[in-house]
């Protein structure tokens, strides 16, 4: 899952925003590296999401459905393809518009920040460009987030490969469509189940 995936699920299960997107940017013990128990519960959460996604045999399926050549970058394009998929059935997960949902999510994100002080540099980098360039928005189309995965590819040489995993998804657009529906909703009630498992 990517970072609309991340909010929603933060938000979903009452947790912390900055939490669930720091967790791409946070290595180590997160307990000893911040004083907020909610941030530190929402890395965690982050971490279990993405743990839950790659150890899920729905998504290991999805994974096979990619040519060798490009098949180690498939979990990096299929990320950006979920979170495509939750925007354009926005709808049906939430009944707040995806437009004041991420200006909501930004707002909230601020205010922790301010209190939490020292974020990673990288994170301050990339999520100022995500909340100016209104990416999460963006991902509803499939044009944007298509061409968000061959920017992507173009980052580093080794990443190249990215680009033909495009193909993929869009010849097999519906059934990752259909995949993406129960396998989201399995997520949001393991996720709540986590949550109040491990910190409720």
């Amino acid at each position: 899952m990517n970072y609309l995936a991340h909010l929603h699920i933060a938000s979903f299960c009452q947790s912390s925003p900055l939490g669930n997107l720091l967790g791409d940017f946070v290595r180590g013990d997160p307990a000893k590296q911040f004083d907020s128990g909610q941030l530190v519960q929402g890395i965690y959460l982050h971490r279990w999401v993405d743990r839950f996604t790659d150890e899920s045999s729905v998504i290991t399926e999805a994974k096979s459905w990619f040519p060798k050549e490009c098949r180690r970058f498939s979990p990096v394009a299929l990320d950006i393809f979920w979170d495509h998929m939750l925007g354009k059935l926005w709808d049906s997960y939430s009944s707040v518009n995806l437009n004041d949902f991420c200006d909501d999510m930004r707002a909230q994100c601020c205010r922790e920040e301010q209190i939490v002080g020292n974020v990673p540099s990288e994170y301050s980098r990339v999520s100022g460009m995500m909340w100016e360039e209104k990416w999460l928005q963006s991902y509803q189309h499939w044009e944007k987030t298509k061409y968000a995965i061959e920017r992507l590819s173009t980052k580093k040489s080794r990443y190249a490969p990215l680009a033909l995993c495009n193909r993929v998804l869009e010849t097999r657009y519906s059934t990752f469509e259909a995949l993406f529906k129960p396998f989201y909703l399995q997520l949001l009630d393991e996720s709540i189940s986590y949550v109040r498992s491990n910190f409720r």
